[in-house]
């Protein structure tokens, strides 16, 4: 079986691929993944193992030195040491900073946002697990700019009206109305 069934499906789309292990490989199951699908245009690698500053920077040198140096590397997830995110931001090792939108707040996202610019860090909030959360991270990214990807959580409710997001050639619109957007039915 091919490692790259995803690609090979989708390749006349000229997609990249965000992959995901949820810190469930080592730093060399991380390596060994990421010269299988040398010929895949991956955009990220998210949450590859459980984050130390010391196996970020060899796999952050790893991807400079072997081809991947335009690919992302996100983290901050599942049970984030916004301490540890911190040095590996300032290093230069993490690129994009992915902790949840919820259990990190709002308030302290916007705050972050602008920390994470100047370092020309990029960021992505965690939006899995709850509807709202994509419609919050929309504005929050057309409001401060360095958002590179929004997790989309497709839902549907009997009890709110997500409003008039507009989603157009892979962008999505946050929309103008009060409330984010959304309404109670």
């Amino acid at each position: 079986m091919s490692n790259n069934l995803i690609h090979n499906a989708f390749k006349d789309r000229n997609i990249q691929i965000l992959v995901d292990s949820n810190d469930m490989y080592s730093l060399d199951d991380t390596l060994h993944f990421l010269e299988g699908v040398r010929d895949v245009p991956v955009f990220w690698v998210e949450e590859p193992f459980k984050k130390t500053f010391h196996e970020g920077r060899q796999l952050k040198d790893w991807m400079k030195k072997n081809g991947f140096e335009s690919v992302l590397y996100a983290d901050g997830e599942a049970n984030p040491d916004h301490n540890l995110l911190s040095e590996m931001v300032d290093a230069g090792i993490l690129d994009v900073y992915l902790s949840d939108i919820y259990d990190y707040g709002f308030s302290k996202w916007i705050k972050l946002n602008i920390d994470l610019k100047e370092k020309g860090t990029l960021s992505s909030p965690h939006a899995w697990g709850n509807s709202l959360k994509t419609n919050y991270i929309t504005h929050l990214a057309a409001a401060q700019g360095n958002v590179v990807t929004i997790e989309g959580v497709t839902c549907f409710s009997d009890q709110i009206a997500y409003g008039d997001y507009k989603i157009s050639d892979g962008l999505i619109y946050p929309s103008n109305a009060p409330g984010f957007g959304m309404t109670l039915l």
